[in-house]
């Protein structure tokens, strides 16, 4: 028989490829489109239930309050339906839990936990509420805090999204900080991490960081662009540049050993990637 898989957030940016790739590996995608807010959205039998559906980091600068009211409502509506079910959850949350302070090579359990802003906050909100879930109802979580996650179609609200757009259209390119170093990892390698997550069997809390492991600075993406590219880019720097600064990088050992994951996809290829989907659809979402 058939896992069944139900996903929330199937048509954001993330999650929108991700009901073909389980049907594709043999599971039945359910797709739960309704009010997150509301337990009657989650009225469906499943054996795993993947929780992606978010409000924008957009949202949750301009109304706060709703967007954790929304968040607060959907994991615990989430929860219940695991229950229920007694099926497994796999919840997506971010390196924003990660102090702003926090540096170098990040595992999970070490890294220190003190999100600056809203968006993260609220997810280590919702981190807890899985954990107390796992240990008082037994419902297995698996829960993946993603980095810097870049691709083709991404909005250019986004670091990547944002240089690619002005390139292409041969615009010039402000950069705030270009020494800033990032862990980037690419839109197809999350969304494999989350299928091998939803797929994989567990007991209890499993945290995996998915990320790349490694980290790149504003002008490595430049520079990748520009290879690509065979032009110069015009580029505006700060008259005073910031000293670069180590920003976190995931520790990615623990998905390597627990679902078989690791990136597949470099920098260089990444941007080699959204730059011919650019190409071939320049009114593409942005």
């Amino acid at each position: 028989m058939k896992i069944r898989v139900a996903l929330t957030g199937a048509r954001g940016w993330i999650g929108a490829g991700l009901a073909p790739m389980l049907e594709a590996h043999g599971a039945d995608p359910l797709v739960l489109d309704g009010d997150m807010r509301t337990p009657e959205s989650f009225d469906a039998a499943f054996d795993v239930l993947i929780h992606l559906a978010s409000a924008s980091r957009e949202a949750f600068l301009a109304d706060p309050e709703a967007s954790v009211a929304m968040h607060r409502a959907g994991i615990g509506n989430a929860l219940h339906a695991a229950a229920r079910n007694r099926a497994r959850l796999v919840f997506i949350s971010t390196s924003g839990v990660y102090a702003r302070d926090a540096t170098g090579v990040l595992d999970e359990e070490s890294g220190r936990i003190d999100p600056p802003h809203p968006y993260g906050q609220c997810k280590w909100q919702e981190e807890l509420s899985c954990r107390a879930w796992s240990d008082t109802h037994g419902v297995p979580v698996r829960i993946l805090r993603l980095f810097n996650v870049y691709g083709p179609g991404q909005s250019e609200r986004f670091l990547i999204g944002y240089l690619v757009r002005q390139a292409m259209n041969g615009a010039t390119i402000r950069l705030l900080t270009p020494q800033a170093r990032r862990d980037f990892v690419h839109l197809a390698d999350v969304r494999r991490a989350i299928l091998l997550a939803a797929l994989t069997p567990l007991a209890g809390v499993e945290i995996c960081n998915v990320g790349s492991g490694v980290a790149r600075s504003v002008l490595d993406v430049v520079a990748a662009l520009q290879k690509r590219l065979a032009t110069p880019l015009q580029i505006v720097q700060p008259e005073s540049i910031v000293p670069a600064t180590d920003q976190a990088i995931a520790a990615i050992d623990r998905i390597r050993q627990a679902l078989g994951w690791s990136p597949a996809i470099t920098l260089e290829q990444g941007i080699a990637g959204c730059l011919e989907e650019h190409a071939s659809d320049p009114a593409q979402p942005a």
